[in-house]
């Protein structure tokens, strides 16, 4: 792989429960649904890394009875990211996905394109800027928004997040979020913007985690954000209560308060 290196480690505590949400929706969505699974990437970063943290592999072999272990199929050898998720985790269920991706780092998307999956285009879309999927037409089951942490800071963030609200009208959506600090001024405006705008989301919490040996886990709280559109949430009790298991398992491995927030009331 061509792509820079990380200044974090993949397999992350903000990796396990984004890419935890990703396998047990794909899992879910494909018992449900025949036809092959389409999701969007525009923040693709590095289709996977070889050798990982050996503190990563044990993570993940922790968490046999859920679909990420079943979507990280060497987890001795590989931590794949997301698109790659998605992909292994409907292989293994025994159907197709088409994966379209993107991202702004040139010799990341060539990665990514020579790991098999697609790219993205579409009218509208910018790579530069992968926020602006949220402007287009185009038609998926399923989009992950991970801008890393520069989202919360971002001057649009209020127009963003009610352009992810109308989004997520007619696709799932996944949103992964950085947040420094609860209690300072950007984290008040995201607790807001969220509880106005986003206030049905389902999500996993986790605290900053101390004495990691795992880079990238002790600067952020993080959460991750799964927007249902209306026509899915009546049948989505059963990938709630997995979550909630799931993130019951996560607290055990991380050592750390994994929390699933509800939300309000569909």
């Amino acid at each position: 792989m061509k792509s820079q290196s990380l200044p974090y480690d993949m397999g992350n505590a903000g990796d396990l429960l984004k890419h935890g949400i990703l396998a047990e929706y794909t899992q879910w969505w494909c018992r449900n649904n025949a036809k092959p699974m389409r999701f969007l990437d525009p923040f693709g970063g590095r289709p996977w890394v070889e050798s990982p943290k050996y503190e990563v592999t044990l993570r993940v072999e922790k968490l046999s009875e859920f679909a990420l272990f079943h979507a990280q199929p060497e987890p001795k050898n590989k931590y794949y990211g997301s698109s790659h998720i998605v992909n292994n985790m409907a292989k293994a269920l025994g159907q197709d996905a088409q994966i379209f991706v993107s991202d702004r780092d040139s010799d990341a998307l060539k990665d990514l394109c020579n790991s098999g999956l697609e790219k993205l285009c579409c009218p509208g879309f910018d790579p530069n800027n992968g926020v602006s999927i949220l402007d287009t037409n185009i038609e998926a089951d399923l989009l992950l928004l991970d801008p890393f942490e520069d989202f919360l800071i971002s001057q649009d963030l209020k127009d963003s997040f009610q352009r992810i609200k109308s989004f997520s009208e007619r696709m799932a959506v996944v949103v992964f979020i950085l947040n420094k600090d609860q209690k300072n001024k950007i984290g008040r405006q995201y607790t807001k913007l969220k509880r106005e705008y986003l206030s049905q989301a389902w999500a996993l919490h986790c605290p900053k985690l101390k004495n990691q040996k795992v880079r990238g886990e002790s600067g952020y709280i993080i959460e991750v954000l799964l927007l249902l559109p209306a026509f899915l949430r009546p049948s989505a009790k059963e990938l709630r209560n997995t979550l909630i298991q799931y993130s019951q398992c996560l607290t055990k491995v991380l050592g750390a308060s994994v929390q699933f927030l509800e939300g309000r009331s569909f």
